[in-house]
């Protein structure tokens, strides 16, 4: 991309899918649109809840300024900050293990996962009590390969996660037909996912793209420079 910038291409489009979201990071692109339809499953409840999903991870706020001098030059291993503002490597724990404990971080205050964040490793810091008041950062939203179920019970039980770099969304896109031929209704669809993630929902395929955007959200955006597509197929 930054070859074709050199030779004076102002706008690039990556084609993404939610099979490769690192496409939407930060690191890679400016900006970015989630499309999602019936492709990922023609059942209304679960595709609205599941797009859902991924808005809420995509609209993680940004960890503080502090923080992000420390950990942003750091791309590989879990790391604590203490409550004296010190950086510590724990060289023995992957964010992939299954088989690990938590040692020595009575004054762990944030909690940094270069890598990958799954599931074991966030159940883990929730049963945690002397993680309980500890700050979970990640490097962005494409790191978190996380459950529904277990990310909501982190955050039940008053969980933190912050990211070092937040991407930018700045379409919703529906379409609403399955590639076995099953089609939902445009209408119900956009109205149901505009107010779960409260954001315009398009189906680009209407004659007129307002129609599927509620009169509350109707709004005019325009792309940016380097926006991947992401969809949930």
């Amino acid at each position: 991309m930054k070859d074709m910038h050199r030779v004076g291409i102002e706008l690039v489009i990556i084609d993404g899918a939610l099979s490769r979201m690192s496409l939407a990071s930060p690191a890679v692109s400016q900006s970015m649109i989630l499309a999602t339809g019936a492709a990922y499953s023609t059942n209304m409840n679960t595709l609205v809840q599941q797009t859902a999903f991924v808005v809420d991870l995509i609209k993680i706020p940004l960890t503080k300024e502090a923080n992000l001098k420390l950990l942003m030059p750091i791309e590989k291993g879990v790391w604590y900050i203490d409550d004296e503002g010190a950086l510590h490597e724990l060289s023995h724990i992957s964010s992939l293990s299954q088989d690990f404990r938590f040692e020595g971080m009575d004054r762990c205050k944030t909690l940094y996962v270069a890598g990958a964040l799954v599931d074991g490793f966030l159940e883990k810091v929730r049963k945690n009590p002397k993680l309980k008041n500890t700050e979970l950062v990640v490097r962005d939203f494409t790191k978190i390969f996380v459950s529904p179920q277990q990310y909501r019970l982190f955050l039940k039980a008053g969980g933190m996660i912050r990211v070092l770099q937040k991407s930018k969304l700045i379409a919703v896109t529906v379409n609403p037909t399955s590639p076995l031929g099953v089609t939902l209704d445009s209408d119900t669809l956009c109205g149901r996912l505009s107010e779960a993630i409260q954001l315009p929902v398009y189906d680009l395929m209407k004659d007129n793209v307002n129609d599927c955007v509620p009169q509350s959200t109707q709004t005019n955006s325009v792309c940016e420079t380097q926006t991947p597509t992401m969809r949930c197929n």
